[in-house]
């Protein structure tokens, strides 16, 4: 990575300005890999467009050239969706990025104007749930190995907690607080630290794994190495553990989206859901029930392992 640059620096190239706005986004926001590989990948994306714009342009011929390249972005992005080399949803990831980078570098002086660029309209998709039969054969399936047991405990997490899987990797085993029943979760991304309760279902399994004398890292659920486990190898042990057990492959958000249904159907409270689930709005949170509520109309219990017998 290249130094960063200072507002008013002169000129400098376009490969030079994107590496200190992602410098600068790492040191502010402790941005995870997974984020930082979705900026490469945003830069790949879209780099026909960004290197096309010079930054020695004055008035009103940089003023027109950045219209040229808002122009430029919306036609790749289109490309992109009729070839189908990635979805709306992929595209409109990227798009944030670089909404992310011409507002930063206006800032810097080096762009006259923020263009926000329309995004892709994206059909609003919500994963499956698990039904209580699925729930049933994952918490009664005997893991064969280390990845089993690890993959199968995180998903027993998120099913009682609905935390994002990012958090759930996050979680340190001095962030359980087994006594209180309850799990601090760190502040990260702009969210504030909160605290998620636990089941009496959870605790003792929670309390087995992480007093294992093998499990020697700080992280709850770590790596080989002891570091913090990444979010695309976590998916492919839940797609591998899925298809063990017998349960349609699908991510990490199915769990969080099981736990906040049962929650819901059976007698949660709304704004208490909103504190577990840690959004800022409400609306978010009550638009994403109604949303669900819509696909399914039978499930579990109030908690997907709150009610399991002890």
């Amino acid at each position: 990575m290249g130094s960063a640059v200072k507002p008013g620096s002169k000129f400098p190239s376009m490969e030079v300005l994107w590496t200190a706005f992602t410098e600068a986004q790492y040191r502010r926001y402790l941005v995870s890999e997974e984020a930082q590989e979705c900026y490469a990948s945003a830069w790949n994306c879209f780099e026909s467009s960004l290197t096309k714009l010079r930054l020695d342009l004055k008035g009103p011929k940089q003023s027109a050239q950045e219209q040229r390249f808002a122009k430029s972005v919306h036609e790749r992005m289109t490309e992109q969706l009729k070839l189908g080399e990635a979805s709306a949803r992929s595209i409109n990831t990227h798009l944030s990025v670089i909404h992310t980078f011409t507002k930063w570098a206006s800032e810097q002086g080096h762009l006259i104007n923020h263009h926000g660029i329309a995004y892709m309209i994206a059909k609003k998709q919500y994963p499956d749930v698990l039904t209580p039969g699925q729930i049933k054969a994952l918490i009664e399936y005997k893991p064969k190995n280390s990845l089993e047991e690890r993959t199968r405990l995180i998903a027993l997490l998120i099913l009682d907690t609905g935390l994002q899987i990012d958090e759930a990797l996050s979680v340190l085993k001095n962030d359980l607080i087994l006594l209180g029943s309850r799990v601090k979760i760190r502040p990260d991304h702009g969210r504030q630290q909160r605290f998620v309760p636990l089941s009496p279902y959870a605790i003792p399994q929670l309390y087995c794994y992480k007093t294992n004398p093998v499990h020697s890292s700080p992280y709850l659920f770590s790596s080989i190495n002891g570091k913090k486990l990444l979010q695309r190898n976590a998916v492919r042990d839940l797609s591998a553990l899925q298809r063990k057990i017998g349960i349609p492959e699908g991510g990490w958000t199915k769990f969080r989206h099981t736990f906040a249904l049962t929650y819901i159907r059976n007698g949660g409270d709304v704004l208490a859901l909103q504190d577990i689930l840690g959004h800022a709005n409400p609306n978010v949170t009550m638009g994403y029930v109604l949303e669900m509520e819509k696909l399914k109309s039978k499930h579990g219990l109030y908690s997907a392992l709150g009610k399991m017998p002890r």
